[in-house]
């Protein structure tokens, strides 16, 4: 399999940042800090919508892959490649 690591890092760029939250304080998926991309949903949601039409699992996944997660694991992943 191959990971082409420069598509994943414009994927995680244009993904709203900080943190995903789910199950709070609805049963979306939120982000906490991309607010301001729509306040109709930051105001319903209490944050920017990023998921809501997933099963509750697939929402946990989601969340918990956050763009700061994904990131860490795109620079273990290149630090890793540069070492062979």
């Amino acid at each position: 399999m191959s990971i082409d690591i420069e598509k994943l890092k414009a994927i995680n760029a244009a993904a709203a940042q900080g943190e995903w939250i789910y199950g709070e304080p609805s049963d979306a998926v939120i982000s906490k800090i991309a607010i301001e991309k729509n306040a109709d949903s930051a105001s319903y949601y209490g944050g920017y919508l990023v998921c809501e039409s997933a099963g509750a699992a697939d929402r946990r996944y989601i969340a918990a892959f956050n763009p700061r997660v994904t990131a860490e694991l795109i620079a273990m992943i290149e630090e890793l490649r540069s070492r062979q």
